[in-house]
């Protein structure tokens, strides 16, 4: 999947939390990413969440360097992923791993990825803070900072 190069969203996102997409989670082109957007007065289920995050999204966050980074990410029923996102200096970062519900805690297992990750990176988990058909918002556990991705297929 070839992603659009208008910024990108931090793999440590994703992976560490912080961003996830991995990761660091603008996926598609025009959007404009959405950070603290209203939350929903109750978090969605584990049980909608699996319905509907299979598939795949598109979106941007701000990395801690400050830039935005667009990101591409799929999401399987069988438990595993993968996403592209493209960092400033346009080198596509291509990573892959496994991921697991609990409540609307998703964490990414981070298995395989082009670049360099610390170990400490490998495991990430973000909050579902809402999901329906077209959007997905992640929320950082440690920062409450919201992106919003777009369902592209």
């Amino acid at each position: 999947m070839k992603i659009p190069r208008l910024n990108t969203l931090a793999v440590p996102l994703l992976i560490a939390a912080a961003l996830l997409p991995v990761a660091a989670p603008s996926f598609a082109q025009g959007a404009a990413p959405a950070v603290n957007p209203a939350k929903p007065a109750v978090p969605p289920s584990a049980q909608t969440i699996r319905a509907q995050l299979p598939g795949e999204w598109a979106g941007s966050a701000t990395a801690r360097s400050g830039e935005l980074r667009d990101t591409d990410l799929t999401y399987r029923a069988d438990g595993t992923f993968n996403g592209e996102t493209a960092p400033k200096d346009d080198k596509v970062l291509t990573y892959s791993g496994t991921w697991k519900l609990d409540g609307n805690r998703l964490t990414h297992n981070y298995t395989q990825i082009s670049g360099q990750l610390p170990e400490r990176l490998r495991l990430a988990t973000v909050e579902v803070a809402a999901i329906d058909k077209t959007s997905l918002t992640f929320r950082s556990p440690q920062s409450g900072k919201e992106w919003v991705f777009v369902r592209t297929e």
